[in-house]
């Protein structure tokens, strides 16, 4: 499966923008040919409608685009199967590079899209990127891409985090439609679920150790920003191997994450009740949809037990999202802390597992909590640094005084 890439393309001022040598207020019609690289697949061709809002040389912002997606020419029913894009979208001109990129394998799928790998046609030196896309007909899933979109775009720098390169619009095979498309640092090694169990269902208590303290300097960036990730899980938390043999964690999936000033309507009760997964839940996000940095280190608890015994801290009983008895049954279970733990070990998992949220430790008090020995991988944050920066270089061009606006 390969995703398109422009071909050729064509601009014409329908109503010309403003004296001052920008195209603010500049409304185009734009023809594109989009084509997969191989002989047997025709071109595609369609018609786009943008309205142009232009900042400074090389930066760009797409204020309002409509995509005409029958590709069979213009007609009485084209303007039926018209698309709108959200604002800030380049699809055309593609200043970022994205079409030197193309999708070769699916990674995985899920009720948000799908995620691919991605190489570079004219480096293939460089690293490997993973596209995250969804179709932009599916609105749920379009808002929780642009919101991880922001969140990973104000956490960039942080080691411990997966990196964002870019996004970008173009047709996607894979999901048989127009998609939107993140571009995504690519984690080799997987999900941490991926290796516990490649490893039998339990990790050594020094990588346990070791992977909960990056997992902690993640979370301590993600806390300190004023964000709560909402489904920190195993499957979420991302393996980058290092060269010694060794794995190096980052926290990914942030389209659930509370925001900053985010608050909780009445009427939104259910859905943030149950925003994440109910196995790593909180008590009282469970039960009452509090979502604060608390649920998070609970979370943190839930994934250090199951990386020690390959199973889960919590017991499921019945439906719990459903049925109120086996849902109080479920969150007045104690976590299940492992009897073979050092004592440290289970100090450190009951400060975790406070019931009453305002005792919880922080992700900084659990950094220096004893049961977590001096660092492993000291010398990866300085050189997955570099090598982020060489990337993000590819597509930043005119954004660049934008993200360091982000990064102060």
């Amino acid at each position: 499966m390969f995703s398109c890439i422009v071909a050729g393309a064509g601009i014409i001022d329908v109503i010309a923008g403003s004296d001052d040598g920008t195209r603010n207020g500049t409304l185009q019609l734009m023809y594109a040919e989009f084509q997969v690289p191989t002989p047997f697949i025709p071109v595609r061709q369609v018609r786009f409608l943008r309205f142009c809002k232009q900042h400074m040389e090389g930066l760009w912002s797409v204020v309002d685009v409509s995509i005409d997606i029958n590709r069979e020419g213009i007609n009485a029913d084209a303007f039926r199967t018209c698309r709108r894009l959200p604002s800030g979208c380049v699809v055309q001109d593609l200043p970022n590079n994205c079409s030197q990129w193309v999708k070769v394998r699916v990674l995985g799928k899920g009720s948000y899209g799908v995620v691919t790998l991605a190489v570079n046609l004219e480096d293939p030196s460089l690293p490997s990127i993973a596209v995250k896309s969804t179709r932009l007909e599916d609105s749920h899933s379009l808002e929780s891409l642009e919101k991880e979109k922001r969140i990973l775009d104000h956490l960039y720098g942080s080691p411990h985090i997966l990196a964002f390169l870019t996004d970008t619009v173009s047709f996607d095979d894979q999901l048989g439609g127009w998609a939107y498309d993140l571009f995504l640092e690519y984690a080799p090694g997987g999900s941490l679920s991926d290796l516990i169990k490649k490893c039998g269902g339990c990790l050594p208590v020094r990588e346990v150790q070791d992977y909960t303290r990056m997992i902690l300097k993640g979370l301590s960036g993600v806390h300190k920003k004023g964000y709560v990730h909402c489904d920190l899980k195993p499957d979420n938390i991302l393996v980058l191997p290092l060269l010694d043999g060794t794995n190096y964690l980052k926290i990914a999936d942030f389209g659930l994450a509370k925001e900053p000033g985010e608050e909780k309507q009445y009427g939104d009760y259910l859905r943030f009740r149950f925003r994440g997964t109910p196995l790593y839940m909180s008590p009282e996000s469970f039960l009452f949809g509090e979502i604060e940095w608390g649920l998070d280190i609970w979370s943190l608890g839930c994934v250090v037990v199951e990386m020690l015994t390959g199973k889960h801290a919590m017991r499921w009983v019945g439906d719990v999202r459903r049925n109120l008895e086996s849902g109080c049954a479920f969150v007045m279970q104690q976590p299940n802390i492992p009897e073979y733990m050092s004592d440290l070990g289970k100090d450190f998992l009951t400060k975790c597992f406070a019931r009453n949220a305002r005792e919880r430790w922080t992700a900084e008090m659990l950094l220096s909590h004893p049961y977590l020995l001096p660092e492993m991988a000291v010398m990866y944050a300085t050189n997955s640094m570099q090598v982020r920066q060489g990337w993000r270089s590819l597509f930043e061009d005119g954004h660049q005084q934008r993200q360091q606006q982000l990064l102060v």
